[in-house]
């Protein structure tokens, strides 16, 4: 006997908050493991939800920068490409000018015509 008690269980000090907690939860347990599950399935979800979050993060800014990268040869093949386009059409309009053609066909031999070499149609 201790304290003077008969039944140990009823004793004040032993019958405490935590043993009625676990006699609820025997009672009770399968509330408990519904609410367990619960807690899991959301847990889970919260993890796959991020690492999809993540992964597709990384991916799209990787994306980004070839496509940013893909931009700047872009705009550098571009300024080139109209340089060329400048120089050619200098060129072009050079070679179309009365005083080359001239030139090229004396260094050829050719004169120009008589006049009654031509025939008007």
């Amino acid at each position: 006997m201790i304290n003077n008690y008969t039944d140990r269980c009823v004793a004040t000090g032993w019958y405490s908050h935590t043993h009625r907690q676990r006699i609820f939860a025997r009672k009770n347990r399968h509330h408990s493991s519904a609410g367990r599950m619960l807690r899991k399935s959301v847990g889970v979800l919260l993890v796959v939800t991020l690492l999809a979050g993540v992964t597709s993060s990384l991916w799209l800014g990787s994306q980004i920068r070839t496509s940013l990268g893909d931009i700047g040869r872009g705009r550098e093949i571009h300024a080139a490409l109209v340089t060329q386009n400048r120089e050619l059409l200098a060129k072009k309009n050079q070679l179309l000018a009365r005083s080359h053609i001239e030139t090229v066909a004396k260094g050829m031999g050719l004169h120009p015509p008589k006049a009654d070499q031509t025939r008007n149609l």
